[in-house]
């Protein structure tokens, strides 16, 4: 008995509705919105309606759910010459054998609505685990492949909630996170590109990636894959390994973008995509369409050329938010050193990382000590930090890093994209100690005029917009920043900078749009290219953009 037998096997797993069911939250039972599925089928189409090939036409969802997609997909295909007096040889998949049923009837009514030839089959079944029984054992062969996989895949990442599982009994529980554990070793050894690079005690398994290499898997050579994933794929550090495998020996062809203030999924405050993927065919173009929250075209047609140097050097990061301009800066600023080049063992290198884990962190805390205690909610931006009232407790300072020796910069690890400037950093003196909250960087010396520059840089507007279109949660990683490209850090880059930074945080307002103005310059950019990537930043009122663009200093450059 797998997983979702035992929760299909308990009625009280199956109480509520949406992500507060446990069974509809845990098999990703949220339909495809029949806007966002249109518009993936419309992209299938026009690229399987390219492929040269007669005959039957097979066509593949396994994770079917009422059979929207394949029923949309039979409906528009009626528009396409070369695809509508095709026989089609369809299979559905999915663990729920209401949906399957409710699935063949849809596409059979479909079917005969529009006079086209079917063969379908129906299997109900645990779709990871079928797909590894019958297809990654036979190392998969030609014939059990389709020529179209269209799909919306689960979302969940595999790990046991307690939140969720106290509905359980004691005994259900142990038995049901046992049977989890066991799933997740199996797909940890099938799809090892969809891993994420740390586990924690052996959890963190998404399917929506394993979701994605399966339907890649299930496509035949020249075939086509369309798939609705969760926007953060694009740039995530955990999905490198696909996404690199996906844009070097596949064609990522259409890519829609909708932003998560859109709300098309009930319960589900994510930004998500449609992504089109013709199978072995690599080195082709990429059209990307950008939408806003009223489902209005953004950007139409924009064509992605990235070139495999800028891809290599940030991950495989497909920066989808940003607009044509915004790239070509992004482009641009890839010619220079990252933040992470400066890291090193010497004195005067760059060590990044965090400190202390806050988990149970009152255990080591006292009202006396040597060493104050920050968490990243006392962090404000380019702000002096007030003494914390807690410390570390005496009895616990063996536990504390050798990083509290030396003055550091710290940002906090939490910053929603919705706020005005998600780099939320300062410096701190030495002694002070940090929980894992805050992101810290320091020197390896007490010369404060690195550490006032490194502020500085990462402070400005260019960095947090690189950093910006590599972020895919709220969180502020300490990977992506060491791949943020920065500045040569000269002397006159110093000179100027360090000034305007202590006055900053000294409490001088004036200083920050200086600050911005310097930083500009170091990376290159005039006052028209600055206004270009502010459009990035939302948030910033009209009144800031224009007293930064039409400030002194621009006319003495």
């Amino acid at each position: 008995m797998n997983h979702l037998d035992i929760l299909q096997s308990m009625p009280v797993a199956q109480l509520g509705t949406g992500r507060n069911n446990l069974l509809t939250k845990t098999t990703g039972k949220f339909y495809t919105p029949k806007f966002i599925g249109e518009r993936l089928v419309d992209s299938v189409l026009t690229v399987a309606s390219r492929i040269e090939q007669t005959g039957e036409l097979s066509v593949i969802d396994p994770f079917c759910g009422d059979g929207r997609l394949i029923a949309w997909l039979l409906e528009r295909a009626s528009t396409f010459p070369s695809l509508r007096n095709r026989s089609w040889r369809i299979e559905i998949w999915d663990y729920d054998e209401q949906a399957v049923i409710q699935a063949k009837q849809a596409i059979e009514q479909m079917g005969n609505h529009l006079g086209i030839k079917l063969n379908l089959k129906i299997f109900v079944h645990d779709s990871f685990a079928y797909f590894i029984s019958q297809f990654r054992k036979r190392q998969t062969c030609s014939k059990s492949q389709f020529d179209i996989t269209i799909t919306n895949p689960p979302w969940e990442v595999v790990k046991p909630d307690r939140r969720d599982i106290k509905i359980l009994d004691e005994q259900t529980e142990l038995i049901y996170i046992d049977s989890l554990r066991e799933f997740s070793k199996k797909l940890q050894s099938n799809f090892p590109l969809s891993m994420p690079g740390k586990m924690f005690s052996g959890w963190g398994v998404n399917l929506a990636r394993v979701g994605l290499e399966m339907a890649v898997h299930l496509t035949k050579n020249q075939g086509v894959t369309g798939i609705v994933s969760p926007a953060s794929f694009l740039n995530d550090q955990n999905s490198e390994s696909l996404r690199k495998w996906l844009l070097t020996n596949h064609t990522l062809k259409y890519i829609d973008y909708f932003p998560a203030e859109a709300r098309l999924f009930e319960g589900v405050d994510q930004a998500c995509v449609n992504m089109t993927v013709e199978v072995n065919t690599p080195e082709q173009k990429t059209f990307i369409y950008k939408f806003d929250k009223h489902l209005r075209y953004l950007e139409y047609h924009q064509e992605l050329q990235l070139p495999e140097s800028f891809l290599k050097s940030n991950g495989h990061v497909i920066p989808v938010s940003s607009n044509k301009s915004q790239i070509a800066h992004l482009l641009h600023f890839s010619e220079l050193p990252t933040l992470g080049d400066l890291q090193g063992n010497c004195e005067g290198q760059l060590w990044t990382g965090r400190e202390l884990d806050e988990t149970g962190h009152t255990k080591y805390l006292s009202l006396k000590g040597s060493h104050p205690f920050l968490k990243g909610k006392m962090i404000e931006r380019l702000t002096r930090v007030n003494q914390p009232l807690l410390f570390i407790a005496p009895e616990k300072e063996r536990s504390i890093p050798s990083s509290v020796k030396y003055p550091r910069i710290v940002w906090r690890d939490v910053s929603r994209p919705t706020q005005k400037r998600r780099i939320q950093a300062t410096i701190i003196p030495a002694n002070w100690v940090t929980g894992n909250s805050l992101g810290v960087a320091h020197c390896r010396t007490d010369d404060l005029s690195k550490l006032y520059t490194l502020l500085g840089i990462i402070s400005s507007l260019p960095f947090e917009f690189q950093v910006r279109s590599m972020l895919s949660t709220a969180h502020v990683s300490v990977g992506v920043l060491r791949k943020t490209r920065i500045p040569s850090i000269t002397y006159d880059l110093t000179e100027r900078l360090v000034p305007l930074v202590e006055r900053k945080l000294a409490g001088d307002l004036a200083a920050e749009m200086e600050i911005e103005i310097v930083m500009a310059q170091a990376y290159g950019l005039d006052r028209d290219d600055l206004a270009e990537i502010m459009d990035s930043f939302p948030k910033l009122l009209p009144k800031e953009r224009q007293n930064l663009l039409d400030h002194q200093m621009w006319e003495k450059a």
